[in-house]
């Protein structure tokens, strides 16, 4: 893989959270995208299964969800070493 394609790592506590599915079937078409969605939540080992340390290194990563699972994928990718400018958050609030 090279650094310029793209992983999508998608989770949700529940299966019927993976209201995606359909428009992540259609990514998974491009061979410049890898994409792994699952039902619950990754953990940092996980995480490193996932990425190779290139990736975790020099990866841009978008976190969308509630503040506290953001908090935790923040929490789980500053201890795998990615630094803070190469993570973007979006919370959701309702």
């Amino acid at each position: 893989m090279e650094i310029n394609d793209k992983k999508i790592l998608w989770s949700s506590s529940k299966k019927n959270g993976l209201y995606f599915e359909k428009a992540l079937e259609k990514l998974k078409k491009n061979p410049n995208i890898t994409v792994i969605a699952k039902e619950g939540r990754f953990t940092e080992e996980s995480i490193k299964k996932e990425l190779s340390p290139k990736e975790i290194d020099q990866g841009l990563y978008f976190i969308v969800g509630p503040a506290h699972v953001i908090l935790n994928v923040e929490k789980m990718l500053r201890k795998l070493n990615v630094k803070s400018p190469h993570i973007i958050d979006e919370r959701l609030t309702m």
